[in-house]
């Protein structure tokens, strides 16, 4: 039997709802630490918005957990289709777009970003895990705190501990995108 993205949502949002109250924090001290508002919290925490990547970042930093806590689900639902009129592509700064697919079932996260022409992701992002960019379209630079940035080209793929700081970026003039695949485990 197949979840639906409202299924997703709400196990998400019931989530970050039990986590939240499980340490004691208001709506109020949650958004004021996370940047976000409380209306706009109360719809996540009661599935019913969609929200982009970097906010459930920034609620998973502010919680101490990893954003692959906020996918547990119940353990009933074993298939999860996603039909492509359910994608829904959300601003993640300037005119970078990304799409997640929600995961209830393991420990990982699945998303798509595009990034037009020599747009960047913006800030440094680090949380728990590992991750692995796989580029279907054009090329991006792998930016890493410490570390040399990597090119990675179409059919390429790059894997990193997500604890360093990472971000990225498209050098070329035409637009490209890339898969991401986030696990909370730390292999």
């Amino acid at each position: 039997m197949e979840s639906t993205l409202a299924e997703e949502l709400t196990i998400i949002g019931e989530n970050i709802r039990r986590i939240r109250k499980k340490k004691g924090l208001g709506l109020k001290d949650l958004t004021e630490s996370v940047g976000i508002s409380v209306p706009f919290l109360s719809q996540i925490e009661n599935g019913k918005v969609n929200f982009n990547l970097s906010d459930l970042a920034r609620i998973g930093n502010a919680l101490d957990v990893s954003v692959s806590s906020f996918f547990v689900g119940n353990g009933k639902k074993k298939v999860r289709l996603i039909r492509k009129e359910e994608v829904v592509w959300k601003p993640l700064i300037g005119n970078v777009t990304e799409t997640v697919f929600c995961k209830s079932i393991s420990n990982f996260e699945l998303s798509m970003i595009h990034i037009p022409d020599k747009e960047t992701t913006g800030e440094f992002n680090q949380h728990e895990g590992v991750e692995l960019c796989f580029v279907t379209e054009g090329k991006i630079e792998a930016i890493f705190d410490d570390y040399d940035s990597q090119t990675v080209e179409n059919n390429d793929a790059i894997f990193y501990r997500s604890k360093i700081p990472h971000k990225w970026a498209n050098p070329d003039n035409s637009a490209a995108e890339f898969i991401l695949i986030n696990s909370a485990a730390d292999l």
